[in-house]
C-alpha cells in the first residue's frame, strides 16, 4: 500500500502536465485587471461606459462622420443598440478600440421581438390580427382569453 502511494505520487509529480504547469504564462487575476483599468479611467470615461444609445438608421458612409461616432471616439459611449449591418458595427468598434485612449470595446445589442426585424402587418396575415384591432389614433386593446 505504501509503495503504491509513493509510486502514484512520483507519477503525478513527473507527469508532463505538472512539469509544464510552471512554465505557463500566468495572467493577472481579473480583480487586479479591473482595478487597474478603473484607476486609469477618468470620471468622464466611467460615465461614458454607462451610456447606451440607439444606433438609429445609420447609413454605411455616414457611420464615420455621425454624432454617434464622435461620442464613441470621445469615450462617451459604452454600448449601442440597433445598429444593423456588419460593416457599420465594424466601423464603430474600430473607432472604440483603436481611437480611444483605453481601447475598451463597445457592446452592441438588438432590441428585437419575434426575429431580427419586426414588420407590422396591416391585414389578417398575423395570428394576432384578430386579437389586436388596428385603428388610427385609438388606444383600444382587446385582451387575450376573451373568447
Amino acid at each position: 500500500m505504501k509503495k503504491t502511494n509513493i509510486a502514484l505520487a512520483a507519477l503525478f509529480l513527473l507527469s508532463p502536465a505538472t512539469i509544464f504547469a510552471g512554465k505557463k504564462k500566468q495572467l493577472p487575476p481579473m480583480n487586479e485587471f479591473v482595478t487597474e483599468l478603473m484607476q486609469k479611467m477618468t470620471l468622464e470615461e466611467k460615465i461614458g461606459q454607462l451610456n447606451l444609445l440607439p444606433g438609429g438608421d445609420l447609413t454605411t458612409g455616414a457611420v464615420m462622420n455621425s454624432p454617434l461616432a464622435e461620442k464613441v471616439g470621445a469615450g462617451e459611449l459604452g454600448a449601442i443598440l440597433n445598429v444593423k449591418g456588419v460593416e457599420k458595427i465594424k466601423n464603430l468598434q474600430e473607432i472604440a478600440v483603436k481611437k480611444t485612449r483605453l481601447g475598451i470595446p463597445l457592446i452592441f445589442g438588438q432590441d428585437v421581438i419575434h426575429g431580427y426585424q419586426t414588420v407590422l402587418r396591416t391585414g389578417r396575415h398575423s395570428w394576432l390580427s384578430d386579437r389586436i384591432p388596428i385603428a388610427v389614433g385609438s388606444s383600444l386593446f382587446v385582451g387575450f382569453g376573451d373568447d
